[in-house]
């Protein structure tokens, strides 16, 4: 397939044999797709020489592409070709929530992606769809619910049993219920794990259910943002403790040792609410909002620079074709993290940049693994205990006895901060296969001989992590416009759900539309 200009740039800026530096790539690309292919004796006279020979080329990784946005970019500014009364800046589902609340306007969405949906995606292999990021939706509060009626989002509640754990191996399901007493601990162990259910499902149903917007949470939950989750847990026998880190793990990319209290107990007490789902995950969701935003959403285009001028919201960035284009607009709605845009927005006040610089984000991976035939069926989810993975979802559950021949397994890796996001960039794609597979071939013995393609998607910064004081004294402040210019995306909230980035991308809109009436 022909590259576009955009890929050879990426190509020669990931080439060790490269002699140029980043900017002066760049600055090449801005005169034409010409002058890359003069380029090329840097490379040994080709610009893809560095790939390998057919059939011994390594897989390229999915998810977030980061070639443009790691390094610093020069300022280049250009005459504006159009102006919008609102651009949205990054096209994950609270980007896209916002563009469909202002879609009666004359609006653009840039998504740096070749894909719209952020963390919430889905392709599809053998007629099976299959996610490559997140992959279920809690039950929505009534806020939340209303605006899944308003886009006839096709939900499927998921049907028992939901979950499932591999321990000592064996498969338990239902072992936050009537199995916890098959789990392989003593029984004061077994007499705690009952304790943490009953105490999460206490405040599912009786003290303060958890709910998005959050601050329609009450005042009694919301002083539990101030302790750390960890530090709560220690009341439970470690075992109970660690699990429950583990499944944090899974939410957030790190344990229990960096979250609140208030976030922790959102997540369980959720966690034993009914649970919704798309073919495929929550790229389902983002399919649906995309049938309204037809010809607004501008995907494979990197945002290099916002600032405001004259009265105007002034956006710079590289198209796919590696074009630098300037556009300008009355408002703008940044849906992207905060961390990003310290980087991009040129002229935030300190104060601000201040606030965002607080904000901490855990990285993510995520594989399919297609088999040519179907391996497991016991339930939806599936979780473990140390392994590279947290989590398994079969893909084709919710199809039931319609799912096709074959079988799509999701595998959640979470990679933590800092540590785990520099491996996650530093391991080629068939190392990370490698540690997958025997772990895959340690739960189900002769496995690998069945499977047919591994997909690995990277994600650098999809969830922030929810440590004290995020939720009730940073994002309040955070969230503040400023200057013509709206922060949506779930950060926002400071809870790495949907639900909180359907709520802020509502937020953002209203609170543009307010503004400007």
């Amino acid at each position: 397939m022909k590259k576009s200009l955009a890929e050879k740039v990426f190509a020669l800026l990931s080439d060790p044999a490269c002699k140029m530096d980043r900017r002066q790539i760049l600055s090449a690309m801005l005169m034409g797709a010409g002058v890359l292919s003069s380029l090329s004796f840097l490379l040994g006279g080709k610009a893809e020489a560095s790939v390998k020979p057919q059939g011994t080329a390594e897989k390229t990784f999915g998810g977030d592409t980061y070639k443009l946005c790691h390094p610093p970019l020069k300022d280049i500014v250009n005459p504006p070709k159009a102006h919008y009364e609102v651009i949205i800046a990054g096209g994950g589902i609270s980007g896209l929530t916002a563009a469909y609340k202002l879609r009666d306007k004359k609006l653009l969405v840039i998504e740096k992606e070749k894909k719209p949906g952020g963390y919430a995606k889905r392709d599809k292999w053998q007629n099976i769809y299959f996610a490559e990021g997140s992959a279920y939706l809690s039950a929505p509060s009534q806020t939340i619910k209303k605006f899944y009626d308003e886009i006839k989002l096709p939900l499927k509640e998921i049907k028992p049993p939901v979950d499932c754990l591999w321990t000592n191996g064996r498969f338990i399901d239902d072992f936050w219920g009537e199995n916890i007493v098959e789990l392989p601990f003593d029984n004061d162990v077994k007499d705690g794990f009952k304790a943490a259910r009953d105490e999460f499902l206490s405040y599912q149903e009786e003290k303060y259910p958890p709910t998005v917007p959050v601050e329609e949470s009450p005042e009694q939950f919301l002083k539990l943002d101030t302790r750390l989750f960890s530090d709560y847990l220690k009341k439970y026998p470690a075992t109970v403790a660690g699990f429950v880190s583990n499944f944090c793990r899974d939410c957030w990319g790190v344990g229990a040792e960096e979250l609140s209290v208030f976030s922790g107990i959102n997540f369980f007490a959720s966690f034993f609410d009914r649970t919704y789902t798309f073919p495929g995950g929550n790229g389902g969701f983002t399919d649906c909002i995309m049938g309204y935003l037809d010809g607004v959403v501008k995907t494979g285009s990197t945002i290099t620079g916002i600032r405001r001028e004259s009265g105007k919201v002034v956006v710079e960035y590289l198209d796919e074709e590696g074009v630098h284009t300037s556009v300008t607009c009355d408002s703008l709605i940044f849906a992207m993290p905060k961390l990003v845009a310290n980087r991009l927005i040129k002229d935030l006040p300190e104060q601000k940049k201040e606030i965002f610089s607080k904000f901490r984000y855990a990285s993510y991976m995520v594989a399919d693994v297609m088999f040519q035939e179907k391996i497991f069926g016991k339930s939806y989810s599936t979780w473990f205990q140390n392994k590279v993975f947290t989590d398994m979802i079969a893909a084709d559950y919710i199809e039931g006895s319609k799912s096709p021949a074959g079988q799509v397994l999701t595998f959640y890796m979470p990679m933590g901060e800092k540590e785990g996001r520099m491996k996650l960039l530093k391991d080629s794609f068939s190392k990370w296969e490698r540690t997958l597979r025997q772990d895959i071939e340690n739960i189900f013995p002769g496995i690998n001989d069945k499977i047919v393609d591994v997909r690995l998607y990277r994600y650098g910064h999809p969830n922030v992590i929810s440590f004290p004081g995020l939720v009730t004294k940073i994002c309040p402040e955070a969230r503040k416009p400023d200057k013509g210019i709206y922060f949506a995306h779930s950060d926002s909230e400071g809870l790495p759900c949907v639900e909180s980035a359907v709520w802020m991308g509502i937020k953002s809109a209203r609170e543009l539309n307010e503004r400007n009436i």
